[in-house]
């Protein structure tokens, strides 16, 4: 069995394809020639599934994968060339321990004789992220534990963004129920759950917790993409120490100890403001962000006086750490990327828009 969080071996992959994922999958490995190509160093053909008139590609290329534009649209020349419509791509690096696994398909357009042309149009590619640095959980779900294609229309939804995102969002809709208390839709098992967050506000019933759970779960989310921004020295912008599976065991009570000062002692706060010892260590790193989600609400229950710490409804607020250990294991499944997706290029991993879906669809 092919583990996906393992460097790129060709060896492997192709019995990967012949054994578990494309039932017909000849292997047939040729040299393409690159000299027409910038992007990447090596190409070659490794075979086709006739069933599914899909051919399967390899491209290697030399340092990172910052030109994912120019790599998929030289792998499209590829395809061009060699007038295929249906793809499955391999990306690596021979430096690097991650690669992708991407599918690729154009229409063929016709010329007003009705024959068929090389040009295409609606170029798609899409693609997981594999390696070992990747979270592996989606990938490992669709290309390994579905088993073999059965048809194009399969290979297509294994590779989708929507799907992708539709089972994260199920996911956050989970835990938003484990916060708030409540029963999942009948498809999704019709669980049920008390409420694990306790306000201070005898009257904090309804529409104020909701609303409270929406935003910490958006705000954790958003900080959650800053991990994968670095500043000018390659450094995170949010420190896993900090936000992580880790950080939640090594400090208790970790909404209080780590969160807010995060939220609204750190990234409210310029740099300048920031008050002891919130300015140094690992939250110097930290930038402002002067865009008022991390404004506290009068319903965040968060104040402060000089001298102290911690918020003075440190004791009536109440977030279990268990449910913290829960929502991170989730997130820590899935890739999540800052790169904006194009109208032919997606990652199959959770972007910066699924934000605005939680915000949407929880309230």
């Amino acid at each position: 069995m092919m583990n996906l969080n393992e460097k790129y071996n060709r060896d492997q992959f192709i019995s990967f394809l012949k054994e578990v994922f494309l039932k017909d999958f000849k292997s047939d490995i040729r040299p393409i020639s690159t000299s027409n190509y910038k992007s990447f160093d090596k190409a070659h053909s490794l075979g086709r599934s006739e069933s599914l008139d899909l051919h399967v590609f390899e491209f290697e290329y030399s340092g990172s994968f910052n030109k994912r534009i120019a790599l998929a649209k030289d792998a499209f020349q590829v395809m061009k060339q060699s007038a295929t419509f249906q793809a499955l791509a391999v990306f690596h690096s021979p430096g690097g321990d991650d690669w992708r696994l991407s599918l690729m398909t154009a229409n063929p357009q016709r010329t007003e004789k009705g024959k068929v042309t090389l040009a295409y149009s609606n170029p798609r590619r899409y693609s997981f992220f594999l390696g070992a640095n990747a979270k592996v959980n989606t990938p490992t779900k669709f290309l390994l534990t579905k088993g073999t294609i059965q048809n194009f229309d399969d290979l297509k939804g294994r590779f989708s963004l929507e799907v992708v995102n539709k089972e994260f969002y199920r996911e956050i809709a989970k835990n938003f129920l484990k916060l708030v208390g409540g029963k999942m839709n009948p498809e999704d098992n019709g669980e049920s759950f008390k409420p694990m967050l306790k306000l201070p506000s005898t009257t904090a019933k309804g529409k104020t917790v909701s609303e409270f759970a929406v935003r910490l779960i958006g705000r954790i989310i958003f900080c959650w993409f800053l991990k994968e921004k670095q500043s000018e020295a390659g450094i995170s912008l949010m420190p896993k120490e900090l936000l992580s599976l880790e950080a939640v065991k090594k400090y208790p009570d970790y909404y209080h100890t780590v969160l807010e000062p995060i939220f609204f002692e750190v990234l409210n706060q310029h740099p300048r403001s920031r008050k002891d010892p919130f300015y140094s260590n690992s939250y110097s790193l930290i930038p402002y962000l002067n865009g008022g989600l991390f404004s506290p609400h009068d319903d965040d229950f968060y104040k402060r006086t000089n001298g102290d710490l911690q918020s003075q409804f440190h004791n009536t607020l109440s977030i279990p750490d268990k449910w913290f250990v829960d929502f991170f294991e989730t997130l820590e499944t899935y890739n999540f990327t800052i790169d904006e997706n194009t109208s032919f290029d997606e990652e199959l991993s959770i972007d910066p828009e699924m934000l605005g879906r939680i915000f949407e669809n929880l309230l």
